[in-house]
């Protein structure tokens, strides 16, 4: 199994002004496990018309068919001596809901997967986190649900 870090920059109100990016191993101790290397897409419904008295429909596709927002869920992976992953954890979350002052929204990137995304935001923290200590050591392994806003514009972004 492959873990790698993940790039995050948060945007706009209440974001880093400085535009700091942050790498979640060197700043979190986060190691990701698993993040979609997502290349589909579902288009949106076009504005329709439908008349009572024709067969069929009018749509309206003058620009293209525009892409719906989707969900991402990424799976984390947290190892430390006993006792120390769970503040890690909390630390991390903290950052990505915003609770920490830092904002909600964010560029996220990852250099394993060559995947950016803007306009991002913590939709849910999965409930099934799982522990597992092996003498002075733990490992924590949890999953995130990540909300794509901006399923188009692709992001690059490079550690500090």
């Amino acid at each position: 199994m492959q873990y790698y870090k993940v790039l995050i920059q948060k945007e706009g109100e209440g974001g880093n002004e400085d535009g700091a990016v942050k790498d979640t191993v060197a700043d979190f101790g986060v190691w990701c496990e698993s993040m979609p290397f997502d290349v589909g897409m579902e288009a949106k419904e076009p504005t329709v018309r439908d008349w009572k008295d024709e067969d069929g429909e009018d749509s309206y596709t003058g620009g293209g068919l525009f892409v719906a927002a989707y969900d991402m869920t990424v799976k984390w992976l947290v190892k430390g001596e006993a006792g120390t992953c769970r503040e890690k954890v909390k630390a991390f979350i903290g950052y990505l809901n915003g609770r920490d002052g830092s904002g909600v929204k964010m560029k996220i990137y990852s250099e394993w997967t060559g995947v950016g995304r803007q306009h991002v935001r913590l939709k849910k923290v999965g409930d099934g986190a799982k522990l597992d200590r092996c003498g002075d050591e733990e490992v924590v392994e949890f999953e995130t649900v990540m909300r794509v806003e901006d399923p188009v514009t692709e992001v690059r972004l490079t550690g500090n």
